[in-house]
This record gives structure tokens, sequence and C-alpha cells, in this order.
């Protein structure tokens, strides 16, 4: 049978023209939803914009990766194109203010997706209503990949405040660790470490207390002062990491290959303020660092059993206290 185009010239697509902005805009937003079911192992159902104009193009529900039985629901904007976003020669992100701004026109918490046409690849921001409408450089680590997940359930956890840590309840032992030798009180609370195992955290999930963190905090290159600071924490490690921080943030992201895998590794910092303790009325700030490393494949969009294939663990680094002069 004879081909049905072999003596037609194919029409040159227009690219991105203004002329094609609704079809390149349509496209963007099936390929992203394409790519956030299989970054998220989601679900989604979405509302064309060229239907209701609601600028809620998707919701995408997927399950908690670490609390059993709980569905997550997340608001979705998708936005492409130069008119919302670029990306430098450095290979930073910027989104500008236009898409934020309409991302909070719902009043909704969203995750604002930029699909990006030259790369051909997606881009997140989670907005809120009191969001700071700017352009923002946002890091590498918001490109869409399947560690994203874990990130964002962070931005959601933080936004609704609940396991926040009170600080009033907690008064940390400063006495005893100068009344007994160090060498004892050491060995006290290495056996109070061993015992700790794993604890779940609302941000981070399972942080994995190991050796790696021991080795750490009292290496022979660490500051003495350092080091006592933890023996004196540590004791309240559980206490601390079952709740939420006051403050917390990346400090460090790196990312390399493994094979035909990518590893993204994240070193977070977590802060609790107002600690008390039984020798002054001095206040405290306690510092926690975590390593958190989560492996996915490189080709990640062309994998048929990738759930089985994203590997994730956070692990103690260190532990830290700041005085507060009363």
């Amino acid at each position: 049978m004879r081909p049905l185009f072999i003596n037609s010239e194919l029409k040159t697509p227009l690219n991105l023209h203004r002329e094609l902005n609704s079809q390149n805009g349509n496209d963007s937003e099936i390929i992203s939803a394409s790519n956030l079911i299989q970054a998220l192992n989601a679900e989604v159902s979405w509302g064309s914009r060229n239907e209701d104009n609601s600028k809620l193009d998707l919701l995408l529900s997927f399950n908690h990766p670490w609390i059993l039985g709980q569905r997550v629901l997340l608001f979705s904007q998708v936005k492409s194109g130069s008119s919302f976003g670029k990306i430098s020669n450095n290979n930073s992100i910027k989104l500008f203010a236009k898409g934020i701004k309409q991302a909070q026109t719902s009043q909704n918490n969203i995750c604002l997706i930029w699909y990006d046409h030259n790369t051909k690849e997606n881009y997140w921001m989670f907005v809120h209503p009191n969001t700071n409408s700017k352009a923002t450089v946002l890091g590498r680590n918001h490109l869409l990949t399947p560690a994203t997940k874990f990130e964002i359930i962070r931005c959601i956890s933080r936004i609704g405040k609940q396991n926040y840590f009170n600080a009033r309840g907690l008064t940390i032992d400063v006495l005893t660790f100068e009344k007994v030798p160090i060498s004892d009180y050491r060995k006290s609370i290495k056996k109070i470490y061993t015992k700790f195992g794993s604890i779940i955290n609302p941000l981070y999930g399972k942080v994995n207390i190991t050796n790696y963190g021991w080795k750490h905090m009292f290496r022979k290159s660490r500051k003495l002062t350092h080091k006592n600071d933890s023996l004196i924490i540590l004791p309240y490690l559980k206490q601390l990491l079952t709740f939420q921080p006051d403050r917390h943030w990346i400090i460090s992201f790196i990312t390399h290959k493994h094979g035909d895998f990518t590893v993204l590794k994240y070193e977070h910092i977590l802060r609790y303020e107002k600690i008390k303790n039984n020798k002054d009325a001095n206040m405290y700030e306690i510092v926690i660092k975590l390593v958190e490393e989560t492996v996915f494949p490189t080709n990640w969009k062309k994998e048929n059993l990738l759930s089985q294939k994203v590997f994730r663990k956070v692990v103690l680094k260190s532990t830290s206290l700041k005085k507060k002069k009363a």
C-alpha cells in the first residue's frame, strides 16, 4: 500500500511561536502530568485551563512515604515557556513572578511546575498564599525527580505546622555532666545511643541512628567542647527528633552518578530553640545535622519498575549546642 505522505512535504512545526501558545501549553501539561505521575508514583486528575480557567491544572494523590495508610493530596499548576522561567548558563533555575502570582490566586498551597522546552525538564516550587511573589532563584534540587516526593512532604508538613516541638517541656541536665567523670558519662551515653536504632521524624521519616554519627561526633579532630555538647544532647535525641524543629534548611546538596543510578545527597540543619538547663538561666539552641541520600535510575522516565528502584536513607550526623545568654 502506497504511504499517504510519500509525495507531501511535511510542515515544519512553528515551535514556540505565540500563535501556538494554547497547543504548546496543553502539550506541556500532558508531559508534566506524565512526569509527575512517575516521579511521585501518583494518581492525577485535572481540569484543562481551556475548559474552566480555574488555574488548578492538576490534582495529585500519592501514598505518604513513611505514614502507612495516609494519602497525600497535592494541587499543582503547570507553566511552560520563557515567560515563566529560564535556566541560566550556570544551570541555576529562575522562576519569574508572573507564574508565582498566578499560583497564589487559588488561595491554596500549590506545587508550581515549570516545563522548560529547551531542557525538556520539569522544575518545581512550593507556593503558599504568603510566599513572596517575586522572581525566585531555585536550587538544583528543584529539578523534578523521584526524590521530589520527599521534599514535597517536608513542604506540606511545615506549612501544616503539625507536630512542632514544644521546648517549654525540656530542660537539659548540665549539672550531672559536670559532676560525673567524663569517661563514665560517655560510656553511659553510648549505651543509650546504641538503643535508639531509628526515630521517626515528621519531616524526614525514618532517621537512622548509626555508628556513622557517633564516629563523626567523637572523632579526634573535633573540638572537646563540641564533643561535650553532643554528650549532653544525646539523651534527649528521641524527644527532639519525634517533633518538627523550629527551623530547618539544606546546607549542602550534591549529585553524582553511580552506574545507571543518580545519587542525591543532602545535608540538613534542624534547629530547636529556647531550651532550658538545670544550672543557670541561660537558654540554648540545639542544632542537629542529618544526611539524606536518595538513589534512583538516571533514566527514570523510561523505567517500568521505577517504584522498586528508588532507595532512600537518612542518618544522624551530629548534634551541638548554641548558648543564648539570659
